[in-house]
């Protein structure tokens, strides 16, 4: 019995070694893959619930809804944004109380300011009025003495509704604020 040479059959068991070889390292590529990913998916996952308890807050609403943590860093993460939100939601309604009274600080000083404009331009305005229409139905009758007198009159009329006008735009806009950048 002769044993004879055969290199194509050596050639073929190295490469069916060679594949198998190579099919093994695949799997357990993807095996170790499949691996890594879960155990980062797993790891990260607490950061995700983190971060969408932040988005929450971002969102307006006032409690991020954080689960509780198993390991202390993240409990300790979570226990800092719980304290933001708390935060947050005291300076929502601090804001709110002052929008309020900004609003109602507003209001009174239009009152107040309708109230000026009614009682003292009102006078002065009526009174600038009367002057005129006695002018009007007797400037034919009166001499030149008591027209003067009601021109003197209305000028002083005018003249007390300016300063008026001034001492209320002062009151509404003092002078200095533009000059201290206010």
């Amino acid at each position: 019995f002769f044993l004879t040479p055969k290199p194509d059959s050596e050639i073929e068991e190295r490469l069916s070694d060679t594949v198998q070889l190579l099919i093994t390292l695949l799997l357990f590529s993807g095996a170790t893959l499949l691996v890594a990913w879960w155990s980062a998916d797993r790891a990260l996952r607490p950061v995700r619930d983190l971060e969408a308890g932040l988005q929450r807050l971002a969102d307006g609403k006032s409690d991020p809804a954080l689960p509780s943590f198993a390991l202390r860093e993240f409990r300790q993460v979570a226990s800092a944004i719980n304290s933001l939100a708390q935060a947050l939601t005291e300076s929502r309604a601090a804001q709110s109380a002052l929008a309020r009274q900004l609003i109602s600080v507003q209001e009174n000083e239009r009152r107040a300011l309708a109230r000026d404009l009614h009682d003292e331009m009102g006078q002065s305005l009526t009174a600038l009025s009367v002057t005129a229409a006695h002018l009007e139905r007797n400037a034919g009758r009166l001499d030149a003495t008591a027209i003067t007198e009601c021109a003197r009159d209305l000028r002083r009329d005018i003249r007390s509704s300016n300063e008026q006008l001034r001492s209320m735009l002062k009151s509404l806009r003092p002078h200095g604020l533009d000059a201290a950048g206010l």
